[in-house]
């Protein structure tokens, strides 16, 4: 947690997982873990655009990551 860790490495969000999927070699295959679901974990922390600004940055972060939405709280480090 952020006691032991940097603020930068404290993951955002966890996905939950009854046991990980691994490889003909016993080892973690990395290929099969699922994709995350970023929307869910953006909305409970989300800060809407407040002015002109800040939409047409949001906009613009929302079109490279390919997200729904982008708030002006949120973390891209």
């Amino acid at each position: 947690s952020s006691r032991y860790l940097p603020h930068y490495m404290v993951p955002s969000f966890f996905v939950e997982l009854a046991e990980l999927p691994l490889n003909a070699s016993g080892k973690i295959d990395s290929r099969r873990l699922p994709e995350p679901d970023r929307d869910q974990a953006t909305e409970a922390a989300y800060v809407a655009p407040g002015n002109e600004m800040e939409m047409v940055l949001a906009g613009i972060w929302q079109a490279v990551l390919g997200i729904k939405q982008v708030g002006v709280e949120d973390n891209f480090f």
